[in-house]
């Protein structure tokens, strides 16, 4: 795989060459002509665009051979001239193209098409399948690789994965990709709908979330209808108005209203699930290597006192894939397994976990699974249906936009029974919807106006939100990681809203964490900084009133705070 080679096509022949450290200047060159256009609208002038591209480049360099060490890295040359570059990663049958690049002059003429073609006879001879993915407004590729014989196999926004197999082999349906995406740019009027602070660098919301204008507005609307008359509200208003807006909440995470119930954050309705558990010694309960801090250590509580124990999933990180999370997971589940507590996204390394393949795994085993989706509403398209967790909860004021303290747990019918809240109050004994709903006197307006939070991103258009916020933070990722000469935690499935980037620190305590992300917000910013798997990564958000520049801006206040730290 490290050879060079001379393939012949229509266009004539093409030679196949290891990449040599003296081919930087014509790599980033080739990058740059295909990444320009991203930073040409940006408000800088051209040195600062250069600079961010050059960032962007040395990350995605460093990532890919992090990520694909056994990979061919080769370039494309005529006549000893070079004309492109691929990526090339195989496995198990199946070729990826990582990347497949030409320059401007040798796009539109078939030169890519004939490549691709000798290229797909080449990788056939040993596999069975090849893989890439493009851009959903990438037309012309689009129109390419279906012309010679990929077809569409699924969706990873901003991404149509495309495949193709050998003559013979397995016929995949091709299926039209959606229109591009509406929203992947957002106007900058769209920040004055949040009262966010301007003088600070708001890169987190992943953490807390912030609520729009809107939602507050709607939420001091209930509080005003509480307050005209409690006893009227609370006693003729209140238990429809949680029901109705339980079952909005359903509709939007495709589950019946009847099988979900509001509780103050994900740890709430973690504890919730856990005591209704009696563990005996020698039972186990399987995390993922990268649990909430929280989560575990409610776990413990439960476990602790009867000598019954934690058994984590070791997460291979960074680079994750589906596959290699569901091995962790299957690798912990013995007859002693009595509960799996799986993180869909998990808080620290931003993974997007497989939940549904686990959650399959799991039940096979005949092992009950506590989803514990703090990240996922909003972050993710989510189907509870589908995933089929006994036991889901969310956090609704992250990514919905929920006013602070708005959270659910789903449960299925069959794992309602034995389940009670943490406080108990009038409706003990008479189920799930009675105990839950009513817990005491409280401020239900956080609650009420998840509707109003749903509609707000609805109206900037979730799909493409949602695909937005995950390229961003792809490339706010890359950016920063190239100004650090680090990598960045994850990319393609497994990757999210959230990206991750390891900080060149020698010391990787949790300790040393803490007085970088102090360091920090007082330059500053919100990021927060993770020791994991001795190292430190600094976790960024992208959510609609974020910018590339944001990141930028990041880049630098990190790199000052690393200075000043090594002084």
């Amino acid at each position: 795989m490290t050879g060079a080679l001379v393939l012949e096509t229509q266009k004539g022949p093409f030679t196949l060459r290891p990449q040599r450290p003296d081919d930087a200047d014509f790599l980033y060159a080739l990058f740059r002509s295909h990444m320009l256009a991203s930073v040409a609208a940006m408000p800088v002038d051209d040195a600062v665009k250069e600079s961010l591209l050059r960032m962007q480049f040395r990350s995605q360099t460093m990532t890919y051979r992090a990520q694909y060490p056994d990979s061919r890295f080769d370039i494309l040359e005529r006549d000893g001239i070079p004309f492109g570059q691929l990526v090339l990663h195989e496995a198990a049958g199946i070729a990826t193209f990582v990347d497949f690049a030409l320059l401007p002059g040798e796009r539109g003429a078939g030169l890519g098409t004939a490549v691709m073609v000798r290229l797909l006879d080449w990788v056939g001879e040993r596999c069975a399948a090849a893989r890439l993915s493009i851009l959903y407004n990438n037309e012309a590729s689009l129109r390419m690789t279906r012309r010679i014989g990929f077809v569409q196999v699924g969706e990873t926004p901003p991404y149509v994965e495309m495949e193709w197999r050998r003559t013979g082999g397995q016929t995949i349906r091709s299926v039209a990709p959606p229109p591009p995406e509406r929203a992947l740019s957002m106007p900058p009027s769209v920040r004055t709908e949040w009262d966010l602070d301007p003088d600070f660098l708001t890169v987190n919301h992943g953490s807390f979330g912030a609520t729009p204008r809107a939602v507050i507005a709607a939420q001091r609307e209930w509080q005003d209808r509480m307050e005209r008359q409690p006893s009227r509200f609370m006693n003729t208003v209140y238990a429809t108005a949680i029901r109705e807006a339980a079952e909005a909440l359903g509709a939007f995470v495709h589950a019946r209203g009847t099988d979900i119930v509001f509780v103050d954050n994900a740890t709430t309705g973690c504890n919730a699930v856990l005591r209704q558990f009696s563990f005996k010694p020698g039972d186990t309960v399987t995390l993922l290597g990268h649990a909430y801090g929280a989560v575990r250590n409610s776990v413990a509580f439960v476990t602790d006192p009867v000598n019954a124990r934690i058994v984590c999933a070791a997460i291979p990180f960074p680079g994750p894939t589906d596959d290699s999370l569901v091995a962790a997971v299957a690798a912990t589940l013995t007859p002693a397994t009595r509960l799996a507590v799986i993180d869909h996204i998990t808080s620290g390394s931003a993974i997007v976990v497989p939940v549904q393949r686990i959650v399959a795994l799991c039940h096979a085993a005949g092992v009950p699974v506590l989803i514990d989706g703090a990240h996922g509403p909003g972050q993710v398209d989510l189907d509870l249906t589908a995933i089929g967790a006994d036991w889901y909860v969310g956090n609704c004021h992250k990514w919905l936009c929920a006013p602070k303290g708005c959270a659910f747990l789903h449960a299925s019918p069959a794992a309602q029974a034995g389940l009670h809240p943490g406080t108990i109050s009038h409706g003990y004994g008479q189920g799930f919807l009675a105990e839950f709903d009513w817990t005491g006197t409280t401020d239900p307006s956080r609650f009420l106006a998840v509707r109003e939070a749903m509609a707000f991103p609805q109206r900037l258009g979730w799909p493409a939100l949602r695909a937005r916020n995950r390229r961003l933070a792809a490339q706010g990722g890359a950016l920063v990681a190239g100004r650090l000469n680090s990598l960045v935690g994850t990319s393609g499935p497994v990757a999210g809203a959230m990206a991750t980037v390891r900080l060149p620190v020698e010391d990787p305590g949790p300790a040393h964490a803490l007085a970088i992300r102090r360091r920090l917000m007082a330059a500053g910013t919100d990021a927060p900084v993770h020791a994991l798997d001795d190292a430190l990564w600094l976790r960024l958000s992208a959510f609609a009133y974020n910018t590339l520049d944001d990141y930028a801006r990041l880049a630098e206040i990190v790199a000052s705070v690393l200075r000043d730290d090594a002084g």
